[in-house]
Parts: structure tokens; C-alpha cells; sequence
């Protein structure tokens, strides 16, 4: 699993480095049009990890953390679109891993304000590795932060998601605070 994520991992960003760097060339400083690419990194404090899909008890409440990235463009000095893989590991009990994926919207609300929101929707894999169960089912996030910086943000988002597993089913919600660089 690692050499195949670290390999993907690799691999995307090789092929998106040359066009991002000619795109940049492109436009005008501080424009968000063009090519673009995010890295993020995030904490959650509270988030939901089902123990497994036939589990009497239900879910678990504990931290974790994850990382994600992305790549798309902008098509104004407002608006990115990306596609986004997100990976996200339970600190402790029987190391629960979920990775979403799918389309996520960046608006800025004014091009001299720092304030963002994004949403994003797809398809959210879940995997027990104490049972060897897994699912899949769809996702949604919604989030919101500043970019205090440019190219640097720090935002919050909440995710929603549900898997099913046979006739099994399980529901995912987690609240992340997110660090990202995201080059555009």
C-alpha cells in the first residue's frame, strides 16, 4: 500500500510540475487562473471511525490525522477547481484508515481578502485492517479558512460519509484542521 501511494504520489506530481510551471508563466502575478496544485496536512480532533460495520457497539470517537493533494485549475481570481485525494489514519485502536477522493471547489470571496470556502463531494473508501473489512460510499465536505499568506492557507472543513459494507452499513464524520500549500 505505501509503495503504491508513494508511487502515485510521485508520478502526479511529475506530470503536473512542467505544465503548472509554464501556466504560471502565463498569467499575472497574484492570479489564481491557470493551473493549480495543493498539499495539505490535518489534525482531527474529533472524528468519528466506526469500530467495524457489524459492530454492536458502534463507533468510536478518537483523533487522528492525514494528509491530502490535489490538482486543477483556476478559471477565475476567485475560483479553483481541483481533484483531490485525501488520506486520513485513527491515532490509536485497531488503525482505521479512510481515503475520499472526488472534485473540490475553492472560492475566494474577494481577491484582496484572504477568506476562502470550499466543498467537495466524491467517493470515500473505508478499511479496517483488524477485521480486513472494507467499504465504499460517497462523501461530502464543506470548509472554510484563511490564507494569511499567499499560497498558504489554514482552514477547518467537516466531513460527512457513508460506507456500506454487504448489507452492513457504516457513517463517517470527521471535523479537520487543515494546513495547505496550494500553488497557483
Amino acid at each position: 500500500m505505501r509503495a503504491f501511494l508513494r508511487t502515485s504520489v510521485c508520478l502526479t506530481l511529475l506530470l503536473f510540475a512542467v505544465p503548472l510551471s509554464t501556466a504560471q508563466a502565463e498569467n499575472p502575478p497574484g492570479s489564481r487562473r491557470g493551473m493549480a496544485a495543493q498539499f495539505s496536512a490535518s489534525f482531527l480532533p474529533a472524528a468519528d471511525w466506526p469500530d467495524s460495520p457489524y459492530s454492536p457497539f458502534g463507533n468510536e470517537t478518537a483523533y487522528g490525522w492525514g494528509f491530502g493533494f490535489g490538482i486543477g485549475a483556476g478559471w477565475s481570481d476567485g475560483d479553483i477547481l481541483l481533484f483531490e485525494w485525501n488520506f486520513d489514519f485513527e491515532s490509536e485502536g485497531d488503525a482505521t484508515f479512510r481515503g475520499y477522493f472526488g472534485p473540490s471547489w475553492y472560492h475566494y470571496f474577494d481577491t484582496r481578502l484572504p477568506w476562502y470556502s470550499n466543498i467537495a463531494a466524491g467517493v470515500l473508501r473505508g478499511v479496517y485492517e483488524s477485521g480486513g473489512e472494507n467499504g465504499i460510499g460517497p462523501y461530502v465536505t464543506i470548509g472554510s479558512g484563511v490564507e494569511p499568506i499567499k499560497h498558504v492557507q489554514i482552514g477547518a472543513r467537516f466531513l460527512l460519509g457513508h460506507i456500506s459494507w454487504d448489507a452492513a452499513n457504516a457513517t463517517h464524520t470527521a471535523v479537520s484542521l487543515v494546513a495547505t500549500v496550494m500553488m497557483y
